[in-house]
């Protein structure tokens, strides 16, 4: 894979220097038409005002930058694996995708059932044994609109990323159709072996974590039996009493990894920019995903040797 071409990226520095120019003319609307700044205070709150702007500038350009290696470096080196999501929810898919170990949507990749739902722990590992039994059965689908999406109330399951009514019409024809391509692309992968790393992420204290994470695992070593398989279990809860040393240590047989990577801040929301991309998120990131690479080149060398 040669992540050069062909040239996806629209991104320009017209596009950058537009948005700049947004903001700034806005403060100017702010500071000379709205607010008649005159007073000498003014001059040197604006100039302490430039100085700051430049530094916040300055850092998230380092911090695009940063990212942007990052991702190409992980493209380049697992260019030959397969990255797969479990759920909870699409923490794992949008982590793995922001740094590259999985790749994007815009560069080929297929979507999976798990990757853009959420998917209650307890149901997963049936899911995958059962060939998702239940799981488009428009008998168990209904229309939330409080969240602006469909669910499966058997299974307790929402598609929170397919927003509209559309999804419900004709017997939620455009959300089944969307989601057996899901499944269709999930049995591909299982079918073509290779090496394949699973992540499921745990978001909040589960008090039966270990024997669900036990019994995914072990649905999953049924499905992919081709394939030579790790799966890293990421726990963003402060919690670590869900899996002591006696679990690991039998959960490791599986193979399964657990990765304690709690969130940075209190009421932390991965996915809110305002804190997902701000200099602590990236961090929060960047430290997890040195983790599950130290996971994956460990997973390497012991097959390889």
């Amino acid at each position: 894979m040669n992540i050069d071409e062909p040239k996806i990226s629209k991104f320009s520095r017209e596009m950058a220097e537009e948005s700049a120019t947004s903001m700034m003319r806005n403060l100017a609307q702010l500071t000379c038409r709205k607010l008649f700044l005159s007073e000498l205070s003014d001059i040197e709150e604006i100039n302490h005002a430039r100085k700051a702007v430049s530094a916040v500038v300055d850092t998230y350009f380092d911090l695009i930058q940063g990212v942007i290696a990052e991702r190409r470096a992980n493209l380049e080196r697992y260019r030959d694996l397969k990255v797969i999501s479990l759920g909870e929810d699409c923490f794992s898919r949008a982590v793995a995708t922001q740094w590259g170990l999985k790749k994007s949507a815009m560069r080929g990749e297929c979507s999976h059932p798990f990757d853009l739902a959420i998917h209650p722990l307890p149901r997963i590992a049936n899911l995958i044994a059962t060939d998702f039994e239940n799981y488009l059965d428009p008998a168990h689908l209904h229309y939330s609109r409080e969240q602006s999406c469909c669910r499966n109330h058997l299974l307790n399951i929402t598609f929170n990323h397919e927003h509209g009514k559309e999804y419900a019409e004709n017997g939620f024809a455009l959300l089944r159709e969307r989601y057996r391509r899901r499944i269709e692309h999930f049995n591909n992968s299982a079918s073509e072996g290779g090496r394949v790393v699973f992540l499921l992420h745990i978001g909040k204290p589960r008090p039966n974590a270990f024997v669900h994470v036990k019994e995914i695992a072990q649905a999953v070593r049924r499905k992919f039996q081709r394939a030579d398989i790790l799966l890293i279990c990421i726990n963003t809860t402060d919690s670590v009493e869900m899996f002591d040393a006696a679990k690991r240590d039998i959960l490791r047989l599986g193979p399964v990894e657990i990765v304690d990577a709690p969130y940075p801040m209190a009421n932390y929301v991965w996915y809110a920019p305002m804190q997902c991309l701000s200099p602590e998120g990236i961090e929060f990131e960047r430290n997890l995903v040195a983790e599950l690479r130290g996971l994956i080149d460990r997973s390497r060398t012991v097959a390889a040797g």
